[in-house]
């Protein structure tokens, strides 16, 4: 069994935003990018969505999902960064849930950053993809760059 927009709907459920899960329970009546479209871009129930505002709803959605942010949306979507931020900000507003549950994500890693990552002692280090800061003790996937940001961790410059 295939099951489309798999991370849209594990979101939906973590979040338990209603208007996003409704968006996703809708039996295949609609097509869910162009609900979201709709929603990102202020266009009307009665309007045609534009192919290229499709896209873009897709393109924010698994960017936002996997934690690219405003300046990577933007670029992705081929959109100024005020535009990109526009963009996100009526996502948020559209599906607070999903903002809610976001937001519990980030401050549940701001205090859990140092447990998530694992711990060094001694100087700086660089093993393949981790880095060891001896100011924080704290190993860094270097792959994981989104999720420090997002924690509100910076490691020292190396």
């Amino acid at each position: 069994m295939r099951v489309w927009q798999m991370e849209l709907r594990v979101l939906a459920f973590l979040s338990q935003d209603a208007a996003l899960i409704s968006v996703l329970s809708n039996d295949g009546r609609s097509d869910v990018f162009m609900e979201l479209a709709r929603k990102l871009f202020d266009i009307p129930d009665g309007d045609t969505v534009p192919p290229t505002q499709r896209t873009h709803a897709k393109l924010f959605v698994y960017g936002m999902l996997y934690g690219a942010g405003d300046q990577r949306l933007a670029g992705s979507l081929g959109i100024e960064l005020e535009q990109a931020r526009h963009v996100a900000a009526q996502f948020y507003a559209a599906y607070p849930g999903v903002n809610a549950f976001l937001d519990h994500v980030q401050s549940a890693a701001k205090l859990q950053v140092s447990a998530v990552l694992c711990c060094c002692v001694g100087g700086t280090q660089r093993r393949g993809s981790l880095v060891c800061d001896p100011v924080t003790l704290v190993c860094v996937d270097a792959s994981c760059a989104e999720v420090r940001h997002n924690a509100g961790w910076t490691p020292a410059t190396h």
